[in-house]
Parts: C-alpha cells; sequence; structure tokens
C-alpha cells in the first residue's frame, strides 16, 4: 500500500509506476492449515522402527520438550538439569534451551519443560561407551546429544533417520515438527494448568512463541479430544504428562548393544 501511495499525486509521484504492479507479494499468504501432530501410539510406533537407542532418544526428546529440530545440537550436557538435586516425587524440570535465531542471528534464549523419564533416559546414554569415553570436547561445552563418531549431530541427520524410520512403519508422517506439533496435543490436555487457557500460556512459553497468537492454533482442536477416560470410565481434562512420557520410554528403550569403534574415514553418517 505504501508503494502504491507513491505514485500518487499526495506523494508528489516520487515514483511513476508501482513497484509491486504485476508482481506477486514478497510474503505468502500464511497457511491456515491444522497442525499435525503425532500421538504417544504413534511416537511408539515411530521410534519402535528405528534401529539405534540415539536416535529413539532424540525422537523421544522432541516430542517430551518441543524443541525445534535446529535447537536440539545447541543442548549442552550442562544445560540438563540433575535428578539427585530434586525431590524424588518431583516429575518435570526446567531445561534451558537456546532458541531459534532472531534478528542480527541473536539466539532467543528461553526454558521449556522436561520429564523426569526422559531426563533418566538422557542419564543412560550419558553412560554408553559411546559418550562417556568421548573427550574431544571440553566438559562445560560437551553437547547433549553426539553422532557414531563422537560428532555434533546436525538437525539435518535428525530428519534423516527420522524420514527412514518412518518407511519401516505404518505411519503415513512423521517428522521433527509433527513431534514438536505432539508437544503441543500433549501440553494441551495435560495437567500443567488449571485450564485449557493456562495449558496455552505454558506451550506459549515452552515452544518460544513470541505472541501468544502463534498458539492459539492449538486451541483448534477440539475439546473432546482433549479429555480422557478416569478409571471409572468418566472424562477428565487431565492428562499426565509424565505418564505418557515413562510409556513411552517402558516400551521403545532398547540399550545399545556393544559395537566396534568406528575410524572417522570417508563421509561421515549418523
Amino acid at each position: 500500500m505504501f508503494t502504491d501511495w507513491l505514485t500518487t499525486e499526495e506523494a508528489n509521484r516520487v515514483k511513476a509506476n508501482p513497484i509491486y504492479e504485476n508482481l506477486a507479494y514478497r510474503t505468502s499468504k500464511p497457511s491456515k492449515r491444522m497442525p499435525r501432530y503425532l500421538t504417544v501410539d504413534d511416537v511408539v510406533t515411530l521410534l519402535l522402527g528405528m534401529h539405534w537407542e540415539l536416535h529413539r532418544l532424540i525422537s523421544h526428546f522432541i516430542f517430551d520438550t518441543g524443541l525445534r529440530v535446529s535447537e536440539v545440537p545447541r543442548v549442552l550436557k550442562k544445560d540438563l538439569p540433575l535428578l539427585e538435586q530434586y525431590p524424588s516425587t518431583q516429575m518435570y524440570f526446567p531445561l534451558f534451551v537456546r532458541g531459534s535465531k532472531g534478528r542480527g542471528g541473536e539466539i532467543k534464549e528461553r526454558y521449556t519443560i522436561i520429564s523426569r523419564a526422559v531426563l533418566a533416559r538422557l542419564n543412560r546414554y550419558f553412560k554408553t561407551r559411546t559418550y562417556f569415553t568421548n573427550h574431544d570436547w571440553p566438559e562445560g561445552d560437551k553437547p547433549a546429544f553426539l553422532n557414531t563418531y563422537g560428532e555434533l549431530i546436525t538437525a539435518e541427520a535428525i530428519q534423516k533417520f527420522i524420514a527412514d524410520a518412518l518407511a519401516r512403519t505404518r505411519l503415513s508422517a512423521a517428522s521433527p515438527h509433527r513431534l514438536r506439533h505432539g508437544t503441543a496435543y500433549s501440553v494441551m490436555k495435560s495437567e500443567h494448568g488449571k485450564s485449557l487457557l493456562d495449558n496455552l500460556v505454558v506451550l506459549q512459553r515452552a515452544l518460544g512463541h513470541n505472541q501468544l497468537s502463534t498458539t492459539e492454533i492449538y486451541t483448534h482442536i477440539p475439546a473432546p479430544v482433549l479429555q480422557r477416560m478416569t478409571e471409572d470410565g468418566g472424562p477428565s481434562d487431565i492428562r499426565f504428562r509424565f505418564e505418557e512420557a515413562q510409556t513411552i520410554l517402558d516400551v521403545t528403550y532398547l540399550p545399545e548393544k556393544k559395537q566396534p569403534k568406528v575410524r572417522k574415514i570417508g563421509i561421515r553418517n549418523v
């Protein structure tokens, strides 16, 4: 509208012709599609299609915390809370996140929520030979996730092993972003808040949305979907997320078999 105004007499006809004349606008219209998410059962199916515990761990981690795939490689081991510093009855913990890049490439920091079950799964991974014996990184800068070669795992590698696992399952679609949408679905029906609005605010902070309006897309999930059935068969608005996380852990955790040491030659795989 401004550039069209520049062609008017009021603007002293700074421009002879509209800049965008016969051109499409640079920014496409926002998508109105509903978010596609993975349920707990979908996540279990996806994880059982993976050959490596590291891949199952990272996928479970994304579903539990809601991190973007680009944020996962930025997580350091020191960012993770220590279970021994908290009461045994505590099921959720704060996780520091170096979030998405803003203007000028600045990293936006935030906190999200991580469950006890996923922290326990991470601690098992830290005790594996591949991770524990890797001393290439200063302790304060050691990434939480390393690939087979002891190098920082990349977002591209995560996308690939999820796509590979999808091909081995009956699921029609799966991706890191659908895992993140699954986090939103889980939080919206969780016990974190007393109402859906409370959960919406929790979700906004966890996903790193600047505006609550961005998060509001998840309110279009039908209310009956956000309910669960109690033991007596009646409806309940509460869904305990730590139960979901523990279920995924119990069904999908398979310890790595002892693997021969891999030499760093040729093209590096995950």
